[in-house]
């Protein structure tokens, strides 16, 4: 059990740290791309990001919690009936 909490915590704190370099990453990238004194520099910056950001868009699951909070809807509107019970049963 000691084992599979270590497992668990090294992953989540290599996760972390990932995201963490990712995001320092990115923001360098951004801030380059609009405070460099060169355009080249800034053109180059701009490619950086799109090559960070364009998986993003591929894994785009914003669909997925587009509804959250709200009740599912039902897929057809038609009505729904009630199973029927054997009779003598209430």
């Amino acid at each position: 059990m000691h084992t599979l909490l270590t497992a668990f915590h090294d992953g989540a704190l290599l996760t972390s740290v990932s995201a963490l370099v990712y995001t320092a990453t990115v923001t360098a990238a951004a801030v380059t791309a609009l405070l460099a004194r060169t355009p080249q520099r800034r053109r180059d910056s701009r490619a950086v990001l799109t090559i960070l950001l364009r998986r993003r868009h591929a894994d785009d699951h914003s669909y997925l919690h587009s509804n959250i909070g709200r009740h599912p809807q039902p897929a057809d509107t038609g009505t729904i009936t009630p199973p029927s019970t054997p009779s003598g049963e209430n």
